[in-house]
């Protein structure tokens, strides 16, 4: 099972120091049996990132081994949620998400099918600015704070899990 708790700061990994801006961070894993499973089966990793009120974070997940989705978590709120970064594209997931209040922000890398597994990239950044999602050209509009930008689906609540996706 792989849960890493990192803290980002402006000058790289720091923890137990304040968040702001970084660049980006890129962890490798491999989804595999002993993983964390999530309800509907499939397996799953965690990262926990520190982020500020205001902040973007954008994370994107690729693996050629298997369909990535990627699960936001804020502090509190809906959690954000994404399976192709570009409709059919079965190889990199991503969500662009503006944090509404500060705190911990839990990524969780997953497949979109119970049974997948193998290895993945994950890159996730923390900004003041909005990044650009791979679903469009030139920029997005920038969306409310604490909704998850073009690309990215808002996930539904569910009496199971504060999120109310897979988990």
């Amino acid at each position: 099972m792989r849960a890493l708790s990192l803290v980002l700061t402006a000058a790289g990994l720091v923890a137990g120091c304040s968040s702001g801006p970084s660049g980006p961070v890129t962890e490798t894993g491999d989804l595999a049996t002993g993983d964390r499973t999530l309800v509907s089966g499939e397996l799953a990793d965690s990262y926990s990132v520190r982020i500020k009120e205001g902040q973007w974070i954008r994370v994107d997940l690729n693996s050629t081994a298997f369909d990535p989705y990627i699960i936001l978590r804020p502090p509190t709120g809906a959690a954000s949620e994404n399976d192709d970064a570009v409709p059919g594209d079965r190889q990199h997931a991503q969500v662009i998400f503006r944090a509404t209040e500060a705190g911990q922000v839990e990524i969780i890398a997953t497949s979109f099918e119970p049974g997948e597994s193998g290895a993945y990239t994950l890159t996730y950044e923390v900004s003041d600015t909005q990044p650009q999602s791979v679903a469009t050209e030139g920029g997005t509009t920038p969306p409310a704070s604490g909704e998850a930008a073009p690309g990215t689906v808002p996930a539904p609540e569910d009496a199971e899990a504060d999120s109310g996706i897979k988990i």
